[in-house]
């Protein structure tokens, strides 16, 4: 219901929403994808786009990690690769 209704009011007010969810546990190592969102069946139909972060632990404070863009109803959808620095809670794109 939470997820319908937020997608009902972004829709009647024109405005962007955005909702955090949780993932399912799983191997911490392993990419997430949208069907490890928690409810994800009525999540995946009402998002117009997901975006999901992977940061696998390694023990360090700067990781390596990713920007999944798993769905964009009007966009392109890829990895966007990052580096976060945990003291900071700051997330940067590695120049490529």
């Amino acid at each position: 219901n939470i997820s319908k209704g937020l997608h009902t009011c972004a829709q009647r007010r024109h405005t962007l929403v955005m909702a955090l969810s949780q993932l399912n546990r799983g191997d911490p190592s392993q990419m997430p994808t949208l069907e490890r969102l928690r409810e994800s069946g009525q999540i995946e139909q009402d998002v117009d786009v997901a975006i999901l972060l992977h940061n696998p632990p390694n023990g360090n404070n700067i990781r390596d990690c990713k920007m999944i863009i798993a769905k964009n109803k009007e966009g392109v959808c890829g990895n966007i690769d990052m580096t976060f620095t945990g003291n900071l809670q700051r997330f940067r794109t590695i120049a490529k």
